[in-house]
């Protein structure tokens, strides 16, 4: 008696068009016995046939002693450019007495374009020193259901720390929501840069929302007037591929802001010492 520990295998998204995302994904599905003779697994076959359907397994016939289990394995490889959705059935010819001889298995998978996206931070944020600030890492695409390809967001931040101060991140209302946070809490001392990295749990995905995260910071009147806050590296991608996006990047700019009307200003540090005579 062969039992299926899948009726349908899903092989997800794949993008194209990468050369750092694969096109290939392999998975394993458990076959039992739960007969009390051995299982013969005569022929197995894939219709539609590879490279028709791009489905395949090396795996031709099995047998399966009385109530053993066996591992078998199912690949799918894009042998195409060009986007599509694909579909196929194993068929698993059986030496079973009783019930149906055939048993089948259906595949699923979709071909994914490669997108274009523009990451960005606001470009003049003000504050006047002293208070809290928040900013959006935002996300611009032709379809902000794109994020869904996504299952984590990483980058690291590097700003004036004379002016700003990381105190961590917000993700009520944004895509990263109820994802797992591996970000920095604070800053480090020892390190010139703040880790950003969120990663949604197993079996989901990121939201479909434009703003991925808030950071927050703490203001002071510091060396400069202004400062970038500049992304390094940002990657936006699945459990497969770093990064799945072709992707634009835009800094931000905080400036501090005037009080009572009168700008901050400053001024550059003397070279020479004042001598009094």
């Amino acid at each position: 008696k062969m039992i299926l520990a899948n009726n349908e295998i899903d092989f997800g998204d794949i993008v194209l068009n990468r050369s750092d995302c694969p096109l290939r994904k392999d998975t394993t599905i458990k076959i039992m016995n739960t007969g009390n003779s051995r299982l013969i697994v005569e022929k197995v076959l894939i219709i539609p046939e590879y490279p028709d359907s791009p489905f395949f397994t090396n795996i031709k016939s099995l047998e399966i002693e009385p109530n053993q289990t066996t591992d078998f394995q199912i690949s799918f490889e894009a042998t195409s450019s060009v986007p599509n959705e694909y579909n196929a059935t194993i068929y698993f010819y059986t030496n079973e007495i009783l019930g149906d001889r055939i048993k089948t298995l259906s595949l699923k998978a979709k071909t994914q374009p490669t997108s274009p996206v523009i990451l960005y931070l606001p470009n003049e944020i003000k504050a006047k020193p002293g208070r809290q600030i928040i900013v959006p890492i935002i996300l611009k695409t032709n379809s902000i259901e794109n994020i869904n390809l996504a299952t984590n967001f990483s980058t690291d931040l590097i700003y004036d720390r004379s002016i700003l101060e990381y105190i961590g991140t917000e993700t009520i209302g944004t895509a990263s929501e109820g994802t797992i946070n591996k970000s920095d809490l604070r800053e480090n001392l020892d390190s010139a840069t703040v880790k950003i990295a969120f990663e949604a749990p197993i079996n989901s995905k990121l939201k479909a929302k434009d703003t991925l995260i808030y950071l927050k910071f703490n203001t002071y009147l510091g060396n400069s007037a202004a400062t970038n806050i500049t992304m390094i590296e940002p990657k936006l991608g699945d459990r497969r591929c770093k990064n799945i996006f072709d992707m634009q990047i835009l800094n931000g700019m905080f400036v501090t802001d005037s009080v009572c009307g009168i700008n901050y200003k400053v001024v550059k540090k003397l070279e020479k010492q004042l001598t009094f005579l």
